[in-house]
């Protein structure tokens, strides 16, 4: 579902981008873009269990425990700028984009109790809003940016017949650098990548559902991420 909802929105886009782009003809590098892009991520998630030195829960048994994940996966997005020329070759511009995710990874408990508990750590989604500066030599781009991100980042632990799930909003910043090329007006291929530090939040333990699960099970989640993307944009 979430798949064909940005499929929708980016087709949307590029059917406005180039109803304008046939009606204005514009060949510069300024003005309002919209497009989709597609691509590959791995992130680092380092988690660190019962951060309030309570005792140790189910997963770590006897104090307080670090798991790290390493998940990697193909993230799809839209992406939508304005960018206005300072001169024949610089510019600056703004840009957001909405993303999704497959960046999962499952691991398994390091106590002794059983091989059968684990833990899914995955980032849905995230989203990107940006400053950029950018220089331009005849029909290529370089741009470097940087701004602020968000992502939803949720973590699934199974042990025996319960089930643990905690999923939070995490908010921190990102930085970049990309290059454009034009292979007609207003229409632009290009490779993006970001380094995208989501910051660290606390995940609550999801007492209702887990039985034996308590404070001491509340972990720090610490997330970042580095995405490289080929995207295409048409001008409005």
């Amino acid at each position: 579902m979430k798949y064909s909802i940005l499929a929708t929105i980016g087709a949307v886009m590029i059917s406005s981008a180039t109803f304008a782009q046939d009606s204005n003809g514009g060949a510069d590098w300024g003005g309002f873009y919209g497009g989709v892009s597609a691509g590959f991520g791995s992130a680092d998630i380092d988690t660190l269990f019962d951060p309030t030195g309570a005792g140790g829960g189910w997963w770590t048994f006897g104090g307080p425990g670090a798991a790290s994940f390493d998940p990697n996966g193909a993230v799809v997005g839209v992406h939508l700028g304005y960018d206005h020329m300072l001169s024949k070759n610089w510019y600056v511009g703004i840009e957001g984009s909405l993303n999704d995710s497959s960046m999962k990874q499952t691991i398994v408990s390091p106590s002794f109790f059983t091989p059968n508990d684990t833990w899914t750590a995955e980032i849905n989604n995230y989203w990107t809003v940006v400053g950029r500066v950018g220089y331009v030599m005849e029909k290529t781009s370089f741009y470097g940016s940087v701004g602020l991100a968000g992502a939803n980042v949720k973590s699934t632990a199974i042990g025996g017949l319960f089930l643990d799930i905690s999923e939070e909003h995490h908010t921190g910043w990102t930085a970049g650098a990309g290059v454009e090329y034009m292979i007609r007006p207003r229409l632009t291929v290009g490779l993006d990548y970001k380094y995208l530090d989501f910051g660290s939040e606390l995940h609550l333990s999801d007492t209702a559902t887990c039985g034996p699960c308590n404070a001491s099970d509340n972990r720090n989640v610490d997330v970042s991420a580095q995405v490289i993307t080929a995207r295409i944009s048409l001008g409005f």
